[in-house]
């Protein structure tokens, strides 16, 4: 009986503070709670990246050719992706390119 009382004056309490919100102003307010994002902004140093990527487990050489198979959504989904020579500059980055395809196949119940 303690824990229904409990739960009783706390819903209460809970629909008392709505109300008392709701009517001094227009436009309810999140909860003090929910956290707030700051603007994603971060500084691009060009001088923090590397000139050459040498990763053993992840080389990005021209000609290196990565193979995916995978199931998303109970689809057969297929990756190919192939290290070209190409690169672009981003954000005053030289980055390695690639070539991407895909294919999905329909997996039947």
């Amino acid at each position: 009986m303690l824990r229904f009382t409990c739960v009783a004056a706390l819903a209460l309490a809970l629909v008392a503070s709505t109300e008392s919100a709701a009517s001094t102003s227009s436009e309810p307010s999140a909860p003090a709670w929910v956290l707030r994002a700051a603007p994603y902004s971060p500084t691009i140093d060009p001088a923090n990246f590397a000139v050459r990527v040498d990763n053993a487990y992840f080389p990005l050489s021209p000609g290196t050719s990565f193979h995916f198979d995978g199931v998303r959504d109970r689809t057969a989904q297929t990756d190919d992706v192939v290290v070209t020579r190409k690169t672009k500059i981003v954000l005053g980055v030289k980055c390695a390119g690639g070539h991407e395809s895909f294919r999905l196949t329909h997996v039947t119940p």
